[in-house]
């Protein structure tokens, strides 16, 4: 099960429960972070996918970090930023109470 996250480094610390939870309830899921920052302190173990110079979006624009951020706009490019198929990306303020596993299996 491929589980991402998406945040700028200064909002890093307001994700740790929420990855503790998903590893409390989830222990084998692959975690992705996507993020600008160069390292990470995490809770959990995690794989940074550092998208500081990333080009898949112009720099200028009505939403390049505008209202909607480019690492917003990534999640449409988690398949091919990742290389898997298939993802669940989870805000950074979700709690997870439960196996990830029924969701992972829907089509």
């Amino acid at each position: 099960m491929n589980i991402v996250y998406a945040f700028t480094a200064d909002y890093a610390p307001k994700a740790f429960p929420s990855m503790r939870s998903l590893k409390e309830h989830n222990p084998k899921a692959k975690v992705f972070v996507v993020t600008e920052a160069d390292e990470l302190a995490l809770p959990i173990e995690a794989e940074i996918i550092n998208i500081k110079d990333q080009t898949w979006f112009p720099p200028t624009g009505v939403n390049y970090r505008n209202q909607f951020t480019y690492i917003n706009l990534l999640k449409v490019m988690y398949p091919s930023i990742l290389s898997v198929n298939k993802v669940i990306h989870l805000d950074c303020d979700a709690i997870i109470c439960d196996s990830l596993e029924p969701l992972w299996k829907t089509d």
